[in-house]
């Protein structure tokens, strides 16, 4: 099984995750993990990011393309889980505005493969200074946003782009 923590700062890791997203919210993340186990002959872990996408980091690129292929499986016979490669824009929700004095910000729509430390220094120096990452973003406990710490500021805005 691959080591999350070998993915921070990695791009190139990305090219072996697969999205796996649900028809149905009946479907429970446990059981669709229990059949890609069986379609794959190994346990796996999914890593939920919405309400209906989970991630699934292959072993290689070759693996997640094999996968993908796949396009969808069906859990208990009756639930549609759609399986794409993973793409930059598979988490992007477009323009994003956000109204912060500072503190702990969460990040909604940032492309995983941006997921590591100098960007969210990049964008917290552009939102007043950045302190700190959470730990749950910097350990990938959750990804529905990314959250780090910034310096407050008396303004209450922050940027809605940050360029790089």
């Amino acid at each position: 099984m691959l080591q999350v923590s070998s993915l921070k700062g990695d791009n190139s890791r990305w090219q072996c995750s697969v999205v796996c997203k649900r028809k149905s919210l009946m479907s429970s993340w446990t059981k669709i993990s229990n059949e890609i186990s069986a379609i794959l002959d190994k346990d796996v872990v999914l890593y939920p990011f919405q309400c209906n996408k989970a991630l699934l980091f292959c072993s290689n690129e070759e693996e997640a393309d094999w996968v993908a292929r796949h396009n969808k499986i069906m859990v208990n016979n009756q639930n549609e889980v759609y399986l794409r490669k993973w793409k930059q824009n598979c988490n992007f929700h477009g323009k994003r505005k956000f109204v912060s004095f500072g503190g702990l910000i969460e990040i909604e729509g940032l492309p995983f493969n941006l997921w590591r430390k100098e960007i969210f220094k990049q964008i917290g120096d552009a939102c007043g200074g950045y302190l700190e990452t959470d730990y749950r973003t910097e350990n990938f406990l959750s990804l529905f946003a990314t959250r780090i710490k910034v310096k407050t500021n008396d303004f209450g805005l922050i940027p809605e782009f940050v360029d790089g």
